[in-house]
Formats: structure tokens, sequence, C-alpha cells
């Protein structure tokens, strides 16, 4: 389970680096590293890349993925039945 979590946050941080900077931000909250065991990584990943946490509280979280029309995240918590949605200066609200 915590490489699932581990799996998902590292998912979210990396849509959050895509989005657009907030007009007025507060210092991110950074964990862990990122491991780069081929140097092709670079070419998907920016090598000042940094892990981000952009949203907690959730149990057992899923299915991220980038919506770049609207500008936002979708993903799931499988406990609680329910799918959120974030944005960059809105932060995560339930979607359904």
């Amino acid at each position: 389970m915590a490489r699932n979590v581990v799996c998902v946050v590292v998912l979210l941080a990396l849509a959050a680096a895509a989005a657009p900077a907030p007009s007025e931000a507060a210092p991110p909250v950074t964990r862990g590293s990122i491991e780069r065991f081929d140097p092709r990584l670079d070419e998907l990943i920016a090598p000042d890349a940094s892990l981000e946490l952009i949203a907690d509280g959730f149990h057992w979280v899923e299915g991220p993925v980038w919506d770049k029309r609207e500008g936002c995240l979708y993903f799931s918590d499988i406990p609680a039945n329910a799918v959120y949605r974030w944005r960059q200066g809105e932060g995560t609200r339930g979607y359904w």
C-alpha cells in the first residue's frame, strides 16, 4: 500500500509541475527525491523537478490523469468512492 501512495504522490507532483505557476504561491511542501537511473528521464522530467505534496487526507488514491484543456488533475479515492479535481490556485474539490 505504501508503494501505491508513493506512486500517486509522484504522479500528482509531476502533474503539478506541468501546471502554470500560482499568482500568490506559498512555499511548496516537498517530499522525497527523484532517482534517475537513465539520463533519458530528463527528456520527460526536468532535471531540477521536485516532488510536491499538492493534497492529502485520502485513504487510497488512484487513476490520476491530467486534463490539459481544463488545466486540472482528476483522481479517485477508492474507499470514499469519490472522484476529485485538483487545480493550481484552487486546490482539491470533490468532482463526482
